[in-house]
């Protein structure tokens, strides 16, 4: 009956002072290094998309039926195709190195405030990581007339 006191007194004491360990992939509750994988996985899908694409294109290029003309719009259509997919095959490798980059800048601050015996919390900086999304992802031109707008005066007071 003693002895299992004891073992039982041992048991609880490992449970309460079990040993701390970092956080094995801080970078899976990062928001921004999901949206890299995110990005990275659509652009996966649309390339899959168009090599779909460039497979009836093909297709319709080597039939006999069709005509001169809709022969030479197949190879233009496939020519911007295969353009199209180097585009977005860039793009994709572009989002794996910025999600490899962010996961190993995670991994070294989380480590780094394992050791000072803090708990690292990601700096809010999703917000401006948003921003700076959206506004890539706007059109680079002015709609026309946008230069000759004028813009509202402020109040005098």
């Amino acid at each position: 009956m003693r002895t299992r006191k004891f073992y039982v007194y041992i048991l609880i004491l490992f449970f309460l002072a079990g040993c701390k360990k970092p956080v094995e992939n801080p970078e899976l509750s990062d928001p921004i290094y999901s949206d890299y994988i995110g990005d990275a996985e659509r652009l996966k899908k649309e390339i899959e998309a168009k090599f779909k694409e460039i497979e009836n294109q093909k297709k319709d290029l080597n039939s006999p039926a069709s005509i001169e003309g809709q022969r030479k719009l197949a190879r233009e259509n496939i020519f911007s195709l295969k353009n199209d997919i180097f585009k977005l095959s860039q793009k994709e490798q572009y989002y794996r190195y910025s999600a490899e980059s962010r996961k190993i800048f995670i991994r070294k601050k989380s480590l780094e405030a394992f050791k000072s015996g803090e708990d690292w919390v990601a700096p809010d900086i999703k917000e401006d990581y948003m921003a700076r999304k959206r506004l890539s992802q706007q059109p680079k031109t002015w709609a026309r007339g946008m230069a000759s707008t004028k813009t509202p005066e402020k109040k005098k007071k």
